[in-house]
């Protein structure tokens, strides 16, 4: 989806991004258009992406359990600076069908990398987490993301600052307490990212 014509520190809308999908890959996407970001479990389509959590089986204890990441580039802020800035972003996560007609979803977390450049397993923690939710339901590779984070504020960003998003848990809610999941994809739908410097 394109953006208004503001300059803005850092944006991405994916539009310049070629169609990419690796379910078990850690890349980074210099070679798509997406130079500096780094993904893990993944998948892009010009005008948007998605990161995932893959579940083999949710029966005894969850095995096989898979989490997915992404990482813009380092923020593009004067070295030796540090300001505050905020951010926004579109995201959204259907709901997931298990046995027993029960359903799931999924909870990311929203942070930053900082001095890791490249791509980054989904099975490796962030830096520092920011929030942990459960994104509005639904989303897809077209139309409008149910859920708009805006101006979310973070101190002390750096040239060494990285966002990122992260698949962590899934979670029943609703239907029998005895259904699983078994070979299951989460997809978490990522767009429209906007960063700007906080005026003093």
């Amino acid at each position: 989806i394109a953006l208004p014509d503001v300059p803005y520190l850092f944006e991405e809308d994916f539009s310049g991004a070629s169609a990419q999908d690796y379910t078990s890959s850690t890349d980074e996407l210099s070679g798509i258009g997406l130079p500096g970001w780094g993904a893990s479990r993944y998948e892009i389509q010009p005008g948007r992406a998605a990161f995932f959590m893959y579940v083999g089986t949710s029966a005894f204890g969850g095995g096989d359990l898979r989490r997915g990441r992404m990482d813009t580039p380092f923020l593009p802020i004067k070295e030796g600076a540090s300001v505050d800035i905020k951010v926004s972003y579109n995201i959204g996560a259907p709901i997931v069908s298990g046995t027993l007609s029960s359903k799931w979803n999924i909870t990311c977390q929203f942070g930053v990398q900082t001095d890791s450049d490249g791509a980054i397993s989904g099975d490796d923690a962030m830096s520092r987490v920011l929030e942990t939710y459960i994104p509005a339901e639904g989303g897809d590779f077209t139309g409008t993301l149910p859920q708009s984070v805006t101006d979310y504020r973070i101190a002390g960003a750096t040239g060494k600052t990285r966002l990122t998003w992260r698949a962590v848990q899934y979670q029943r809610i609703s239907g029998s307490s005895a259904s699983v999941l078994t070979a299951k994809y989460f997809y978490v739908y990522l767009d429209d990212i906007r960063v700007s410097i906080v005026s003093q």
